[in-house]
């Protein structure tokens, strides 16, 4: 009995250790798509600044989109999740300034 509650808690710990893994994967994976997405948007604006409209740009970008997918960064799904979490900073950012397009660095959501 001791050897096979042994066993099954040593397949659960690895099956935990597998799912980390693939977590810690896809979150660097995402993290290098989102800095491809904001590096981008940062070079179309004139002053530097990632405003929602640069990113929503920069996101409609269907060469950017098929390098990220080429690179494996991000699929369809991927992106569809980056733009509803930049949604969510867009509307911190709306709270704190009056700005049509607030910016998300200088001061803005994500600083």
């Amino acid at each position: 009995t001791i050897f096979i509650e042994t066993h099954l808690s040593e397949l659960e710990y690895a099956r935990d250790e597998r799912h980390k893994g693939k977590a810690r994967a896809r979150r660097e994976r995402m993290e290098k798509m989102l800095r491809r997405v904001f590096e981008a948007a940062k070079a179309s604006q004139p002053g530097g600044d990632v405003t929602i409209s640069s990113i929503k740009a920069v996101m409609s970008d269907m060469d950017l989109r098929c390098e990220l997918e080429n690179d494996r960064l991000g699929d369809a799904q991927d992106l569809q999740d980056v733009a509803l979490g930049l949604f969510e900073q867009w509307e911190v950012a709306q709270s704190r300034s009056k700005a049509e397009d607030p910016s998300l660095t200088s001061g803005g959501a994500l600083e």
